[in-house]
């Protein structure tokens, strides 16, 4: 129910299957970063992601506070998105943004590219 209505505030439509697995694995890519489980991150990449994989360097509780760019229902195969995890992280006094670039593939939603922004 608790994703249901993150998904409804972020995109202003009902839940759907592409934003759902998209918010899932969003989510526990950035709270892999944040704790420092570069393996349990590795499971989210495409088969073509070739960059080096790293986290925080800094493990601690961030709390996710939005989701921005969460695809509509019916995404093909190859079908890409740009999602903005908004987190907070103790200590500090403004939010940081893991940037994800996304394509569906045949096995669910996989990361291409990740990156924290300030």
């Amino acid at each position: 129910a608790l994703l249901e209505e993150m998904t409804q505030a972020v995109t202003g439509t009902k839940a759907n299957k592409d934003a759902d697995q998209v918010i899932a694995v969003a989510r526990d890519f950035t709270l892999a970063f944040f704790e420092g489980d570069t393996a349990r991150m590795r499971t989210h990449l495409s088969k073509d992601f070739r960059d080096q994989v790293y986290s925080s360097g800094k493990p601690g509780q961030a709390a996710i506070v939005a989701y921005r760019g969460v695809p509509e229902e019916g995404a093909e195969a190859g079908q890409t998105a740009s999602v903005s995890v908004t987190v907070a992280e103790p200590g500090e006094d403004s939010y940081s943004y893991m940037v994800l670039d996304m394509v569906k593939q045949a096995d669910g939603w996989k990361i291409t590219f990740f990156g924290l922004d300030k």
